[in-house]
This record gives C-alpha cells, structure tokens and sequence, in this order.
C-alpha cells in the first residue's frame, strides 16, 4: 500500500518511506495473549480443533517476540533517520528476521514463500 500511495502522491511533493521492522519486544503482545483467549474461547469447537494448532504457534511466536524482539528504540532511531535525511530511502527493513524475510520473499517463488511462513506460524518460532 506505501508502494501505491508513494506513487501517487509523490508527483505532488509528498514523500513517503516504509519502515519495516520486525517484531518488536513491547506490550502488546500480552494484550494480545489476553484477546485471543477470550476470542478462543467463543469459537464454536470445529473451529477451535481447526485452528488450534496455528493459535498455538501464533501464540508461541508472540512470546518469543516480547522477550526476543527488538527494542523499540532501535525502530525509533531508524524513523528518526528517515525523518532527517534530505533524500531519504523509500524503504528501511528494521531487524535481523525482517532483513530475512524481505530476502526470501525476494528469492523464492509465492507459494513457497507462504509455505514457508504458514510453517513458521505453525511452529510459533521455534527452533
């Protein structure tokens, strides 16, 4: 969407910059933790036994992010970059995993790459 919208206003002097982190270490995920229990919880049963397993690994993976993930003041200090450049960069990718994930999507073909990620959210970052 940054792509489109930088396209189309651009023409009119407006400049606008991505900035792609990748998780980052904050709050959110325990409030997250807490609405996907409660939004678990008034599933009907088919749907909770269908999704069980790939709640489970999101779950895992958010753990793993707020005590893993990056501080947030290192995705501050890029969007201060970019907001102080004269030309700045269309595009900053913040953090070792989204680096990695920006290059497989660059070098694997679609499915493969959403294989890849259904089989991450699955495993919830493990490994």
């Amino acid at each position: 969407m940054s792509d489109t919208l930088r396209r189309e206003v651009g023409p009119h002097g407006v400049r606008v910059v991505s900035v792609e982190p990748g998780g980052i270490a904050t709050p959110v995920w325990e409030k997250s933790r807490a609405e996907a229990g409660h939004t678990v919880s008034e599933m009907p049963e088919d749907a909770r036994r269908r999704y069980d397993g790939l709640i489970a690994g999101i779950l895992r993976q958010g753990e793993r992010l707020a005590r893993d993930g990056l501080a947030p003041e290192a995705v501050a200090e890029v969007v201060a970059e970019a907001l102080t450049e004269r030309r700045p960069r269309t595009r900053y990718v913040v953090g070792r995993e989204a680096k990695a994930q920006v290059l497989a999507a660059r070098l694997l073909p679609d499915r493969a790459f959403d294989a890849l990620v259904t089989r991450a959210l699955r495993a919830g970052g493990r490994g």
